[in-house]
């Protein structure tokens, strides 16, 4: 929107604001003076936030320390503004002024004049009052406050919102409660109509605040206290608890000391391994000799044959002595060689068998091959003795691998125990350590619970104020004034936004985007001398603006080149008919001869307008030669207006369109041949929104001239119509401005 179009808005809306600004000031002024005076009295809350805690600017982030102040006086505020500690005031002032007994000397400070008319007291009785009173002095020195009774709670609501003293009321026209710029200090302030409630009601509610924040801090404390103790009675309980586990966890599995039983674990592997590699060495050359000292006996077995079978039963004998040795041997080596039973029937068994090796050597014959058979006993023994050997080799390697399985079995079992022993250790460490943080943090807390001192303290006590607050009369005044006359402002911009009708160039422009021939103001009309009009000179400047206008008009049909104009509207009441009789004789002045044709079958303002006349024969005659007598008639004006050179051939009104009228009929010849009696033809058509008649008529003229009211509205319909104007091209000459206020022209 164009800035110098609103100013003009503005320059034109001049008086109309002014007279706002004014009245709302008178008004405001008046207003001011006839309220009561008010009083103001505040105390000062120290609330030892900053004091202790304190800001340094040393530490890592000072922003966040400022951020955690800044939230503890939010907190702290919106604590003190809380329905719990407001109520703690209502109740003193409400026992201030109802009262009856002698603790109460003091004039109430609102009486039952000063109540307010909406809440109705009738239905509670004087009894009920003064139960409430008695009830609210034994709830003062509680923590809780609350009444208890339904019925008081009603008569308290009703009593307090009557006198005021509601929370709501308090906190919204009379208690004010906000920190004191960037101080430690928050500021209690009171305001109403009288000196000694607002100095009683800061003192009050300072002194019940303090006394109620006091005991909530005790009562927290000891709430605080009392949790932290029930975890340290529950962290011993599971110390305990951890302690016994790890105790029976070591007892069902033997673990005296860990450490020295592992130890003496890997010592004896050790020293198996050793054993068994020892003995693993002796296998391979064992079985060496008994497999030499086999073929040895094999070759004299060949030579004794003969004696084998005397000798048969005594080598049963000897074979039974050697599996006995054999399991005896086992036995040994499964006990450790500790076993000494077994050790010395091992040693009975072998002195046995050397007998029974020598007793079969005596049995055997002595021949002349003596120094043979003395080798082959020397072989037997010592096979027999290796194989013994061998035996006890193999079985002891075996032993010692069972003992290895079983030792390495038992390390694997105390490393797994000495997993979970550690598990319970960790778990008992940790769990001790907590114990202990728990201990002494409820040592602190019960340490600074009983020397606390609360640091939120009443510094000065409010005073009754000695006059009253200005009610800087003048300056509300202005400032009302300015507030009106800013709104009144923005109240014409919004409507000026608003509207979409055609009051002046500007909008115009905006609203159709078509070329402005014209614009011609209001004017009154009523048996307007266009002849007399353009003869004067000076006088009325809404009569100056018109003529001047109708000559712009009259200049641009002239130099348009047309002589054939169809001047049509979109919307009814544009003032069509209005403009085509203005700019008629205004066109005569310059002895243009003209011709108004009144094709506006559906609403023949200008037909009715005109007279009948008789002396237009050749008129007459052109429409009965185009068969067009039904429609039309032949009249002039200049019986009517005194107006020469103008004719106008009227219609008879039909609801027919143009073309159905003309259907059959050579109307464009008809107009072909008027042409030569007239400077210009002027036509009318209806309107475009409801009818077709401009569409149909527009092949007929060489211009098409658009009329639109200032007051008018532009609609869709109506950009339907200035679209259909648009395509036209050079046949629509443009848009006449009509019936514009003058102001809206600057």
């Amino acid at each position: 929107m164009d800035l110098q179009y609103l100013l003009n808005i503005l320059s034109r809306r001049k008086w109309l604001i002014l007279t706002v600004m004014v009245i709302a000031s008178v008004a405001t002024y008046l207003l001011v003076d006839r309220l009561p005076p008010s009083y103001k009295s505040n105390a000062q809350l120290s609330t030892g936030i900053i004091d202790f805690k304190g800001l340094n600017v040393e530490e890592d982030n000072p922003f966040l320390q400022k951020f955690t102040v800044e939230i503890s006086f939010g907190n702290l505020i919106e604590f003190m503004k809380s329905q719990r500690n407001v109520q703690l005031l209502t109740y003193k002032l409400l026992v201030h002024d109802l009262a009856r007994d002698s603790v109460n000397q003091e004039t109430p400070f609102r009486s039952r004049n000063d109540l307010n008319e909406e809440i109705d007291l009738r239905p509670y009785s004087q009894a009920e009052i003064d139960r409430l009173v008695q009830t609210i002095r034994h709830k003062m020195g509680e923590l809780d406050n609350s009444l208890g009774d339904p019925r008081l709670e009603l008569v308290f609501r009703d009593l307090s919102r009557a006198y005021g003293y509601d929370h709501e009321t308090l906190l919204k026209e009379h208690l004010a409660i906000e920190r004191k710029n960037e101080t430690d200090f928050i500021k209690v302030e009171f305001e109403s109509e009288n000196p000694r409630l607002s100095a009683f009601a800061v003192n009050t509610y300072c002194q019940e605040f303090l006394r109620n924040y006091a005991l909530l801090q005790e009562l927290e404390d000891k709430t605080s206290v009392s949790y932290f103790r029930q975890q340290v009675r529950d962290k011993k309980e599971e110390l305990d608890e951890v302690q016994a586990e790890l105790d029976s966890f070591r007892l069902n599995k033997g673990l005296v000391d860990l450490e020295g039983q592992r130890q003496a674990i890997v010592s004896q592997i050790t020293q198996l391994e050793q054993k068994r590699e020892s003995t693993a060495e002796k296998i391979p050359s064992l079985r060496a000799n008994i497999q030499r000292l086999n073929r040895y006996l094999a070759e004299i077995d060949q030579k004794s044959k003969g004696n084998e079978a005397e000798s048969l039963y005594a080598n049963q004998a000897i074979q039974n002595l050697k599996r006995k040795i054999s399991e005896l041997e086992r036995a040994y080596i499964a006990s450790n060689y500790s076993d000494e039973k077994i050790e010395k029937e091992l040693q009975l068994y072998r002195q046995n068998y050397e007998s029974q090796i020598k007793r079969v050597a005596a049995l055997e014959p002595r021949n002349e091959d003596d120094e043979l058979d003395k080798s082959d006993e020397k072989i037997l023994e010592r096979r027999i003795e290796k194989e013994l050997e061998l035996k006890e080799a193999e079985e002891g390697l075996a032993s010692i691998n069972r003992e290895l399985a079983r030792l390495r079995q038992n390390k694997l079992s105390l490393v797994s125990s000495d997993a979970n022993v550690q598990t319970l250790m960790q778990r008992l460490e940790l769990i001790e350590k907590e114990y202990l943080q728990l201990t002494s943090k409820t040592s602190d807390m019960t340490i600074e619970m009983e020397s606390s001192s609360y640091q939120v303290k009443l510094v000065p006590h409010a005073q009754v104020p000695d006059k009253a607050e200005p009610n800087h009369q003048l300056i509300v005044s202005g400032f009302a004034g300015m507030v009106s006359g800013t709104m009144c402002v923005v109240l014409i911009f919004f409507l000026t936004f608003l509207d979409v009708s055609l009051n002046s160039p500007h909008q115009f422009s905006k609203f159709t985007n078509v070329q402005l021939l014209a614009t011609v103001n209001k004017i009154k009309a009523k048996n307007l001398d266009i002849q007399q009009l353009f003869s004067s000179n000076g006088g009325d400047p809404k009569r100056e603006n018109f003529k001047e206008s109708l000559r712009n008009l009259r200049y641009l049909v002239e130099s348009s080149g047309a002589n054939k104009l169809l001047y049509t509207s979109t919307q009814d009441q544009e003032g069509k008919t209005y403009m085509i009789m203005k700019l008629a004789p205004a066109l005569t002045l310059k002895h243009k001869k003209v011709l108004l044709i009144d094709t506006n079958f559906k609403n023949n303002t200008l037909t009715q307008m005109s007279s009948q006349t008789d002396h237009l024969l050749n008129n007459s005659r052109l429409i009965g030669e185009n068969d067009l007598e039904e429609e039309f008639v032949s009249k002039a004006m200049h019986n009517k207006f005194n107006l020469e050179n103008v004719d106008i051939i009227g219609n008879r009104g039909t609801h027919q369109s143009p073309s159905e009228v003309f259907a059959g009929k050579d109307f464009k010849n008809f107009i072909h041949k008027l042409e030569g009696n007239y400077d210009y033809i002027l036509l009318e058509a209806a309107a475009m929104n409801k009818y077709s008649d401009t569409k149909e008529l527009t092949e007929y003229v060489d211009k098409v001239v658009a009329i639109f009211a200032a007051e008018s509205e532009i609609r869709p319909l109506d950009r339907n119509s200035i679209d259909y104007l648009k395509s036209l091209g050079d046949k629509f000459m443009g848009g006449v401005l009509n019936r514009i206020d003058l102001k809206n022209l600057s």
